[in-house]
């Protein structure tokens, strides 16, 4: 915009329109950060300026984060009266928990605002949907400014979801959810009795490592701002509209379609987070993370972090994604991150497919009956004991202060353990390599627990 009074004033009003909007919309806990803008002339689009500018936008991006709503609620009050009494009268809707519920005699599933209700229209709509029409001339309620029909449908003009077609428009769409032969959708609870052996759920969150370093250091002298729109454009469409194709194209280990057995919760940008049934999540995470080297043409500087958290189907959506994300955080933590965390260890990608490798082996060999149940159970217990002796340096000055002598012996116990109750040499050699030390321990819980929930 031009650095001029005008434009700054009408800047001004549209951040207070947008955040007025997503307060009366979503409470503010949903909003849209816009900022003052930062003032530039033309010598900072220059090649050798251009990183600074960028810099400085993202840093006035930061600030307006940090004073998000403020706007709004310095014209309105940091009070929501009518909220309040609503709130008072009927209760808060229990699928939000942000607005009133609108009648408090309806049944509990019944009981939701009128946000919640457009939502849950919409998210139905959506992974059915082949046309999307956008009515953006002025705010609308939210479920009233998006509008979505299937293809058997007549309208003028649209966007073509995911499918390219001559004349309309194309939007990438990730959201892909497992369906019966009568063309609904599966519940979380359908989903999970899909699941082979334990009937869990898992649910994966990731996203890319670094990103700001890949975004203001991997295009080094080369970087513009065209460059720098390209490759956020490359990243959301991996996360988008190949991800959609790999999901609907790609079968598990199994041989069974993502498609039948991943739910997609959401996709876009530098991140996702998908629920499915447990083995084919686990598999799914790997996969995913060797066709972004493959997009990526293996470069070591993008790479992903993810956590898997394994639960009953019964649990709140809202109570899994906090357990995957404390996952993820853990696998942000590793050093040099691009790792994931599942089964309570956190492994480098290359490590994560070798558990899962020998998971698949020892479910195998317990399905024969020539690994037993109870050998699985003392390698989870050697698992546990070896990551005590660990310990955690940075806070206790003598780590064997924390460990007591029955967890010291964890090898010498594992090996009296694999030579009385295994005779396959091949096996026999899997798991002693797990033995070489406690790190390598630890992660065995990858590969045992695997088998276990593979056979319970």
């Amino acid at each position: 915009m031009p650095n001029t009074q005008k434009a700054k004033k009408r800047l001004d009003e549209l951040q207070l329109e947008i955040e007025e909007y997503f307060l009366n919309e979503f409470a503010g806990k949903l909003t849209f950060i816009v900022s003052d803008g930062t003032i530039a002339s033309y010598k900072d689009l220059q090649k050798e300026n251009v990183i600074s500018l960028i810099n400085r936008i993202g840093d006035d991006g930061d600030i307006a984060k940090s004073r998000k709503m403020q706007k709004v609620l310095k014209k309105c009050g940091s009070v929501l009266e009518t909220q309040y009494e609503n709130l008072q009268k009927f209760g808060e809707c229990p699928k939000c928990g942000i607005f009133a519920a609108r009648n408090a005699e309806d049944s509990e599933d019944k009981r939701q605002c009128k946000s919640c209700e457009k939502l849950i229209e919409i998210g139905g709509k959506l992974v059915k949907s082949a046309k999307l029409v956008l009515k953006s001339e002025k705010l609308l309620h939210f479920g009233d400014m998006i509008k979505l029909y299937e293809w058997d449908e007549d309208v003028k003009f649209y966007y073509s979801v995911n499918d390219f077609k001559p004349g309309f428009p194309l939007v990438t769409l990730p959201y892909i959810a497992p369906k019966n032969e009568d063309d609904e959708l599966l519940t979380f609870e359908n989903i999970a009795n899909l699941s082979k052996g334990n009937k869990k759920l898992a649910m994966f969150k990731a996203d890319i490592d670094n990103l700001g370093l890949i975004f203001s250091q991997s295009l080094g002298e080369r970087m513009s701002f065209s460059r720098y729109a390209d490759l956020s454009h490359q990243l959301h469409y991996f996360f988008s509209g190949f991800y959609a194709w790999f999901v609907k194209n790609k079968t598990d280990q199994f041989g069974d379609f993502y498609k039948n057995k991943i739910y997609t919760v959401f996709s876009g940008g530098d991140d996702l987070c998908v629920l499915g049934t447990w083995e084919s999540v686990l598999q799914f995470a790997l996969d995913f993370q060797k066709e972004l080297k493959i997009f990526t043409n293996n470069n070591p500087s993008v790479t992903i972090s993810g956590g898997i958290a394994l639960v009953n189907s019964k649990l709140p959506v809202r109570n899994i994604a906090d357990e995957a994300e404390q996952n993820l955080e853990r696998s942000k933590n590793h050093i040099g991150k691009n790792a994931v965390t599942v089964f309570g260890a956190t492994v480098a990608w290359a490590d994560y497919e070798k558990c899962l490798d020998d998971g698949k082996y020892f479910a195998e060999l317990m399905n024969k009956g020539e690994l037993s149940t109870g050998v699985i159970y003392k390698f989870i217990d050697f698992a546990n004991r070896a990551e005590k002796t660990l310990g955690k340096k940075d806070k206790v000055a003598d780590v064997s202060e924390l460990v007591n002598s029955k967890d010291r012996i964890w090898k010498s116990n594992m090996i009296y353990v694999l030579a009385r109750n295994v005779k396959n040499k091949e096996l026999k050699e899997k798991l002693s390599a797990y033995g070489e030390n406690p790190q390598e321990m630890v992660k065995s819980r990858i590969a045992v627990s695997y088998a276990l929930y593979m056979n319970r």
